[in-house]
């Protein structure tokens, strides 16, 4: 099932759900691609309209973000939970632990990569083969890079790709690796890759749940992240807000 929030159609599902999902796929041989759009993804619609597209045709729609939740509810279309993508990376890795699959992430620096290295031999030994690539970003030799990642991977086929590039291109990016590795399930999870590595730290859960991990990122990041959320994001979510009290008065 859908809930339309904007012009986005999230899956309502709960995490276990979305594994679930994954796991049936992955047993008729089929893959996907798994998004999940937060509050800044709406503002970066708004700008290119043509995102729209690329963002609804992901198998799986996850809500990373409370503002949307509060939205749909409103809209009598409830979506059940947030599912941060960084969270769902982690519940992706204990899963590709416990099936021995192969996982590939495309994202972070060397040392990032090396990173994610240890921790897999400590808290994740299942998996079985782990390949990694940063060809994609601005200071690798993106033509040498690209060739020997896809080589490794055409010889392990990764089952699990976790892609760290931020919103659009991880998505773009995604797409491209998915016509070449159509049983594989892709998971777009931004600063996921830097959270798993340890280079980065979450927000603390109380806020997360209250829908306060962006007024936390700022006090963190303020000259980064001031002009996306407060004068990018927070009149997008006023404008969604409108337009959700419009549609569920006419309604009535």
């Amino acid at each position: 099932m859908k809930a339309r929030i904007g012009s986005i159609d999230f899956s309502r599902l709960e995490k276990r759900q979305a594994l679930d999902y994954i796991n049936s796929s992955r047993e008729l041989h089929a893959g996907g691609r798994v998004i999940t759009p937060n509050m800044h993804f709406f503002s970066l619609i708004r700008k290119n309209p043509d995102l729209l597209e690329l963002v609804n045709s992901h198998e799986l729609i996850l809500c990373d973000g409370v503002p949307i939740v509060w939205l749909s509810k409103l809209a009598r279309n409830p979506i059940p939970s947030r599912i941060a993508g960084s969270d769902f990376l982690i519940e992706m890795m204990n899963y590709s632990s416990n099936k021995k699959l192969c996982v590939a992430f495309v994202g972070g620096r060397i040392d990032t990569h090396k990173r994610i290295e240890e921790r897999i031999l400590i808290e994740f030994p299942g998996i079985r083969h782990a390949i990694y690539c940063h060809a994609y970003l601005p200071h690798a030799d993106s033509i040498h890079d690209e060739a020997e990642f896809l080589e490794a991977a055409g010889i392990c086929q990764p089952d699990i790709f976790f892609i760290g590039l931020g919103f659009p291109k991880q998505e773009e990016i995604s797409l491209e690796l998915f016509e070449m590795f159509p049983k594989s399930w892709f998971l777009n999870v931004g600063m996921g890759i830097g959270y798993l590595s340890g280079e980065m730290n979450r927000c603390p859960s109380i806020l997360q749940n209250i829908g306060m991990e962006w007024l936390w990122r700022l006090i963190s990041e303020p000259r980064r992240l001031f002009r996306r959320y407060i004068l990018e994001d927070l009149p997008t979510f006023i404008s969604l807000l409108k337009n959700t009290i419009i549609l569920e008065r006419k309604s009535e």
